[in-house]
Parts: structure tokens; C-alpha cells; sequence
């Protein structure tokens, strides 16, 4: 997968992102944060290992409850 996320620019979101993926069975390839824009959120691009859609459902849900968005999912085959 690929996921696109948004997340306020503040110290230990990437641990935060990868603590959530890891509790939901998700191994990241990679994780880039691409810069940060004028309302202080950071964008992150996340490239996951092959990945069921259930844990991927329940990392997004656990993602939001951080006030963090995914604002795209591709699923890369």
C-alpha cells in the first residue's frame, strides 16, 4: 500500500504512525516525511510490505483517533 497521510508537525508522530502500523501487523518499506505546510501539519508518504485491507481498515481507524489523515490509499500490487 501506499498511504498519503497528514499529521500535525509535532515530536514522535513517525512513532506514533509506526507503533499503529506495527500493533496492526503492517511492516513499512518506507516512511518520508515531505515537508510541512503553512498550517504547521507535517505530509508523510508511507509504502507498506504486502498487507491484508482488514489491518490496513483498522490502522486507518487508529490513524484518525491520532488526528492523523490519510488523505490517499493505493493499493499497490
Amino acid at each position: 500500500y501506499y498511504m498519503a497521510l497528514n499529521a500535525n508537525n509535532i515530536r514522535g508522530v513517525i512513532g506514533i504512525i509506526g507503533s499503529i502500523c506495527a500493533k496492526n501487523n503492517i511492516n513499512l518499506q518506507i516512511i518520508l516525511q515531505k515537508g510541512i505546510s503553512k498550517d504547521n501539519t507535517a505530509i508523510i508518504v508511507v509504502i507498506t510490505d504486502t498487507t491484508l485491507e482488514a489491518d490496513i481498515q483498522n490502522a486507518i481507524k487508529e490513524l484518525k483517533e491520532q488526528n492523523i489523515t490519510v488523505t490517499n490509499l493505493i493499493r499497490v500490487i
